[in-house]
């Protein structure tokens, strides 16, 4: 255990002032973590944190979510530009709008200044995902992207309507040619499609780089103040669906975090993602079954998977063997230049009840994927003393 690095999230939610030292106490007994990463508002909580953590000589990170807060307020931003040109009705901030991305900064940098922490840990730095629906996902044409796009060689009115009769394709589909599809359909030849087809190519590649430079930035900003900087990653199956490609963040971060949540349900969560994705198909075409779906999930994923239909993806959770797969992904994808610490569901709540041989599971499963760590999400006052005890246990028995 002493060689893995273990991690803990904690939300301002679980907190009072004056029950710090005790929450920071009772999982210190069950579970000695090396760092801890916090989504704390309130100064006199983010203080008392620091002190705790210091005290236990423990790395401590200011939890951010980025572009997009979950359950954001109404009056966030809304900047997102969609296939149709029309604006996106949701509180997503574009990574390419100057105003909003220096604001940021800002805020980052205030926050490194003011406080004594070890470190930034940035989340949701992405583009909308298959759970916002495919018209926020394929974004964003606004005319600052416009702009970027040209500085980059990249036509992104050309890309736009090459994404456009992509989906126009997959419409018109018929029986004989989603028999053909399935018959041939693998994770290597959707890549292979990817990079063949130059439209679609240029779209990811510009997404991607448009993320990185966000994230370049910040990781300066993190460096000159002699900080470090981690990253709330989606799993390598996900991200260059969002705009996170791990081949190039691995040079502006020290550490990432896979989020392979295989049994939760929303933003992030595998079960929730890949069945969004799917019935955002069907939408595109009827013809398209579950069963037709299922299968392909399951040849892009490399596991076997055998549900009836999509619901049970969401109702049954993934495998458990994905976090093993996922995190083996991931370590090859920054090419061992960085610690990976596998992001573990571990909660009891109305919507992720994880037992604790469920948790023991994950963890097994990220070590024997090559993880350098895990990170028991996504909030330490959620999780209890049973499943900690067990992590502890499948982590020392490991070595």
């Amino acid at each position: 255990m002493k060689n893995l690095s273990v991690g803990i999230q904690l939300l301002e939610d679980s907190l009072v002032f004056g029950n710090v030292e005790k929450v920071f106490s009772r999982v210190w007994d069950l579970l000695p973590f090396t760092h801890v990463l916090v989504s704390i508002q309130n100064p006199r909580l983010l203080d008392a944190c620091i002190k705790e953590a210091h005290e236990k000589d423990v790395d401590i990170y200011i939890w951010k979510q980025i572009f997009h807060k979950i359950g954001g307020e109404d009056d966030a931003p809304r900047q997102l530009v969609g296939l149709n040109l029309e604006p996106i009705h949701k509180s997503w901030i574009c990574p390419n709008n100057k105003e909003s991305t220096e604001s940021i900064m800002e805020e980052l940098r205030l926050l490194l200044n003011n406080y004594d922490v070890d470190g930034l840990f940035i989340d949701v730095f992405r583009y909308p995902s298959p759970y916002d629906g495919l018209i926020s996902m394929l974004t964003c044409f606004c005319n600052s992207c416009m702009t970027k796009a040209e500085e980059m060689g990249i036509d992104l009115e050309k890309t736009r309507r090459g994404i456009k009769g992509f989906m126009e394709k997959i419409q018109k589909l018929y029986i004989g040619e989603i028999i053909s599809l399935k018959e041939r359909f693998s994770r290597p030849n959707v890549f292979h499609y990817l990079l063949q087809n130059s439209e679609i190519l240029d779209f990811l590649k510009f997404r991607s780089h448009s993320i990185n430079h966000f994230v370049k930035n910040v990781e300066q900003l993190v460096k000159e103040s002699g900080r470090k900087l981690g990253l709330d990653v989606f799993p390598p199956s996900l991200s260059w669906l969002v705009g996170q490609d791990y081949s190039i963040l691995k040079d502006n971060c020290n550490w990432m975090k896979p989020m392979i949540y295989c049994s939760g349900l929303g933003p992030a969560c595998m079960p929730t993602e890949i069945v969004s994705l799917a019935r955002e198909l069907q939408k595109l075409n009827q013809r398209l079954s579950d069963e037709d779906l299922i299968y392909m999930i399951s040849q892009f994923l490399e596991l076997q998977l055998s549900y009836k239909n999509l619901n049970e993806i969401e109702t049954k959770g993934l495998p458990e063997e994905l976090v093993r797969l996922e995190t083996m992904r991931a370590k090859e994808a920054v090419e061992k230049r960085i610690p990976i610490y596998t992001g573990i569901e571990a909660v009891v709540t109305d919507t992720c009840s994880i037992s604790p041989r469920k948790a023991e599971s994950y963890v097994k499963n990220a070590i024997e994927g090559g993880a350098d760590g895990i990170v028991v999400s996504w909030d330490i006052e959620l999780v209890p003393d049973e499943t900690l005890k067990i992590i502890r246990k499948a982590l020392t028995s490991s070595f």
